[in-house]
C-alpha cells in the first residue's frame, strides 16, 4: 500500500509540472497524418490560401496529397476551398477521398468527416453541430475554428459565421484577410455598410495585394456602382497579372452592365 501510494504522489507531482505542456498539447486538434512534410505542405496551404496566394495554396496542397495520399485534413481543406470557389466538380471529388478515410480517423477527425458529408449531399445547415463540437473543443486552434466559420458560411448562415471570423481575428489578429469573408457575409445579408466597412478594413491592413481590391469590386457589384467596380476590379489585375486573370473578365462584365448590355 506504500509504494502505491508514494506512486500515486509521484505521479501528482509529475502532473502539476508538466501540466502546462498538457494543456498547450489540448489548444490543437491533433490531426492523422503519416508524414511530417506533408503535414508541413497541409499548413502551409492553409496559410497561403489565407494570404490570396491561390496558384501557391494549391501547389502546397498536392504536395500534401502526394506525400501523404489517406492525409483526410488535406481533403477537406481541399474540399472547402473548391466549394467556396465554386469548382464543384474538384470539392466532390476531394470530399469523396476524404470521406473514405472515415474509418481511419480520430474521433475529431470524424466529426469533421460527417459534416462534410452533410455538406456533399446538400446539408450544410446540418453539418453544423459536428464542426462546432470540435471548434469548442479547441477554442485557440485557429483552423478549428476556422473551419466551423466557414462551414456556416457556406451553410448561409452569415451572422454565426461573423461570430467565428471575429473569434478568429481574436486568436491572431495579423490574419486580417478575415475581414474579407467577414465582408461576404454582410453582402449577402444585404447588410451593405458592414459590407464596405470590412472590404475597407481588408484593403487598410493588405493594400499591396490584389485581393481586397477584387473583393472591393465585387461589392460595387453588389450595389450596382459598376463604375467602382470595374476600378477596382482593374486594379487587382494590374496588380497581379498572372493570379488574377479572372479580376480582368470580372471588370469586363461590370463594363457591359455599366453600358447597359
Amino acid at each position: 500500500m506504500k509504494k502505491i501510494l508514494n506512486f500515486s504522489m509521484l505521479y501528482a507531482c509529475m502532473v502539476c509540472v508538466l501540466w502546462p505542456e498538457f494543456a498547450l498539447a489540448q489548444t490543437e486538434m491533433p490531426i492523422t497524418v503519416n508524414s511530417e512534410e506533408a503535414l508541413e505542405a497541409y499548413h502551409e496551404a492553409l496559410q497561403t490560401e489565407w494570404d490570396g496566394k491561390r496558384t501557391q495554396s494549391q501547389e502546397k496542397l498536392e504536395m500534401a496529397l502526394d506525400l501523404d495520399p489517406d492525409f483526410f485534413m488535406a481533403y477537406l481543406f481541399g474540399a472547402m476551398r473548391a466549394k467556396n470557389m465554386g469548382d464543384m466538380e474538384t470539392f466532390e471529388e476531394m470530399a469523396g477521398k476524404g470521406i473514405d478515410l472515415k474509418d481511419n480517423l480520430n474521433e475529431d477527425e470524424k466529426h469533421l468527416c460527417a459534416g462534410l458529408e452533410l455538406i456533399l449531399n446538400d446539408k450544410a445547415g446540418e453539418a453544423s453541430p459536428h464542426f462546432e463540437v470540435v471548434a469548442a473543443t479547441y477554442p485557440q486552434d485557429y483552423d478549428a475554428v476556422a473551419y466551423h466559420a466557414f462551414q456556416l458560411y457556406m451553410a448561409k448562415e452569415h451572422d454565426q459565421s461573423n461570430k467565428y471570423f471575429a473569434k478568429l481575428l481574436e486568436i491572431n489578429p495579423e490574419r486580417t484577410a478575415v475581414y474579407n469573408m467577414m465582408g461576404y457575409n454582410y453582402m449577402f445579408a444585404e447588410q451593405f455598410e458592414k459590407a464596405e466597412a470590412s472590404f475597407d478594413k481588408y484593403i487598410e491592413t493588405n493594400p499591396d495585394h490584389p485581393n481586397p481590391y477584387d473583393s472591393k469590386g465585387d461589392y460595387f457589384m453588389a450595389v450596382k456602382d459598376f463604375a467602382n467596380a470595374v476600378e477596382m476590379f482593374n486594379k487587382a489585375y494590374e496588380m497581379d497579372k498572372e493570379n488574377y486573370e479572372f479580376s480582368k473578365k470580372k471588370a469586363d462584365q461590370a463594363r457591359k452592365m455599366m453600358e447597359g448590355n
